[in-house]
């Protein structure tokens, strides 16, 4: 446990609970939910959210910054709005929501798409897919108009035509 009571998840006694004095609860729970994922040292915490030791250090005196609320939520599934807070004293125990590794394996059929959604070809060739995926979904569906448009401008369907008159037998 990385708290007062517990300094055995620090790596020496430089980093033991005592010589760290009083730390912040979000930064308490970072630390509870870092240890989880075999993240075992301050050290290692802050190089999985791309942040300084300092940083860190701060966080743990201070309180968590929003930045790093961020980062925590997406590196290790909690809330980041609950972690702030709960240095506020309004949350006791941030929602934690399963990240990308700990979810489960897709269904079979999700499986087969997202297969299907790797052999098939690009479209657009100026236009990369992290590109696509920033557009809203209602621009999205102007755009496929417009292409569906500019298709059936260049291959329109078949008309239906009437059949030519039969010449009349006599």
């Amino acid at each position: 446990m990385f708290n007062k009571k517990s300094n055995t998840a620090f790596n020496n006694k430089v980093f033991s609970s005592s010589t760290m004095g009083d730390m912040k609860p979000s930064m308490e729970f970072l630390y509870e939910l870092a240890k989880k994922k075999d993240i075992k040292s301050p050290s290692a915490v802050a190089r999985a959210l791309k942040s300084s030791q300092q940083t860190l250090k701060n966080w743990e005196a201070r309180g968590i910054s929003k930045e790093g609320a961020m980062k925590a939520q997406k590196m290790f599934g909690c809330d980041s709005n609950d972690l702030l807070a709960m240095d506020l004293g309004q949350v006791k125990q941030p929602h934690t929501y399963p990240t990308v590794k700990d979810t489960p394996a897709a269904p079979p059929f999700v499986q087969d798409l997202k297969a299907r959604a790797q052999t098939t070809k690009w479209p657009f060739k100026d236009v990369t897919v992290s590109q696509w995926e920033t557009i809203t979904p209602d621009d999205k569906g102007d755009i496929e108009r417009f292409i569906l448009r500019c298709v059936k401008a260049v291959d329109p369907p078949a008309k239906q035509r009437r059949p030519a008159p039969h010449a009349a037998a006599g």
